[in-house]
């Protein structure tokens, strides 16, 4: 490899890498307690999956009501911010009647990327029988998209995503 091709490696690294981290304010409290007064704010931007009903709307997971949807290969959600934002904690909860079911394996990815591009994985996990996801606390990480992914559910039915809230 030449010298020249390592420098564009290293440039387009050090251009994905610059703002992916501004520090976030100083909070009144060190180990601050999250509550949905604390909530960013989330919005909706596009799901690969539609909703049974329009009133079962993906816009429904950072408002209020329920996002319920068929069960599909690929389940993916964007989320956004206006500019970058310091998220340090994602929650996502579901609550389901019979016949419906949550999201089990999860997949949480991030980009600073204006364009919806070069997103990178943030954490990898499983959404409990309980039907609560919580990446717990994590070092802020200034994130202006948010992709979700699920990659199973717990059961058969109808999938149930109530909301989701990023801190």
């Amino acid at each position: 490899m030449r010298s020249g091709e390592i420098l564009i490696h290293v440039h387009r690294f050090l251009d994905e890498q610059g703002g992916a981290y501004l520090p976030a304010p100083p909070s009144a409290e060190e180990g601050e307690n999250h509550s949905n007064g604390n909530a960013l704010p989330l919005r909706f931007i596009e799901a690969s999956v539609p909703a049974i009903n329009p009133q079962f709307a993906p816009e429904n997971m950072v408002e209020e009501g329920r996002f319920i949807f068929g069960t599909q290969r690929v389940m993916r959600f964007v989320f956004g911010f206006d500019e970058p934002t310091a998220v340090s904690r994602i929650v996502m909860q579901s609550t389901t009647t019979e016949n419906q079911t949550k999201p089990k394996d999860v997949i949480l990815r991030w980009s600073v990327d204006s364009k919806r591009e070069h997103f990178r994985e943030l954490q990898r996990g499983e959404m409990g029988p309980d039907g609560v996801f919580d990446s717990g606390q994590m070092a802020g990480r200034n994130i202006r998209y948010l992709e979700i992914i699920a990659l199973n559910t717990w059961g058969d039915g109808d999938v149930v995503i109530d909301q989701v809230t990023a801190y």
